[in-house]
C-alpha cells in the first residue's frame, strides 16, 4: 500500500497546476456521485462507538449485532430494519415494566397482610 500512496504522490506532484486542479476535480466529482461521504462518516462513528466501549461491553455490543440480524430467509445476515428493531425495544420494555408493576403489587398485597 504503501508503494501505491508513493506513487500516486509522485505523479500528483509532477503534475503541472491546471493538470493537478482537473485531477482533483475528478475526484471531487467521483465522490459525490457515489456518495461515499455518508458511508464514510457513518463508519467513522460506528468505529468511534466500540473505541468508547471497554472490553465487556464490546462483546455485549457484538451479541447485540448477531441478535439484531434478520436469522433465515434471502434477508439472512442483514440487521433487521430500525422500525423491527424499535418495535422490539418497546416489546421488552413494555414487558419489564409489567413485570415491574406485578412484582409491586404483588408486594404490596403481601405487606397489607
Amino acid at each position: 500500500m504503501a508503494k501505491k500512496i508513493k506513487k500516486a504522490t509522485d505523479a500528483l506532484q509532477s503534475l503541472d497546476e491546471e493538470d493537478f486542479n482537473n485531477v482533483l476535480e475528478f475526484i471531487y466529482t467521483i465522490k459525490k456521485e457515489n456518495k461515499l461521504e455518508a458511508p464514510i462518516k457513518s463508519t467513522e462513528k460506528l468505529i468511534e462507538i466500540i473505541q468508547g466501549l471497554d472490553d465487556n461491553e464490546k462483546k455485549d455490543a457484538i451479541k447485540l449485532l448477531d441478535s439484531m440480524q434478520y436469522p433465515q430467509e434471502k434477508n439472512k445476515g442483514k440487521i433487521i430494519s430500525p422500525y423491527l428493531q424499535q418495535q422490539l425495544v418497546e416489546v421488552i420494555f413494555n414487558f419489564l415494566y409489567q413485570l415491574r408493576e406485578s412484582y409491586s403489587a404483588l408486594k404490596e398485597e403481601r405487606d397489607h397482610l
